[in-house]
């Protein structure tokens, strides 16, 4: 699609310029390697920054995980004292008849 187009054309030109660095010489070569090797700092930063953002969502759905376990023991504990209250109800209703 278009996307590819697009993405085949940046990939094109950044060659086009690694060969016009390659034509001028060692001081070329020198542009080409400190450029790869912001390229590569770029991408070991970003990479670790996914890293972090995926450390910190699973520490979020652990959290999730807990409150829900203690939110079904909460609603089990209220359903049993209810269930409690209305045999205590029956029990009661029973001895006024």
């Amino acid at each position: 699609g278009g996307d590819s187009d697009a993405e085949f054309e940046l990939e094109l030109g950044q060659l086009e310029q690694r060969f016009e660095i390659l034509e001028d010489g060692p001081a070329g070569l020198d542009v080409l390697a400190s450029r790869l090797s912001k390229d590569k700092q770029d991408l070991e930063r970003r990479c670790q920054a996914q890293q972090e953002a995926i450390r910190a969502l699973n520490v979020t759905i652990e959290n999730l995980k807990r409150l829900g376990a203690e939110k079904d023991q909460h609603v089990g504990d209220l359903s049993a004292k209810l269930e409690r209250m209305m045999r205590d109800q029956v029990l009661l209703e029973e001895g006024i008849a």
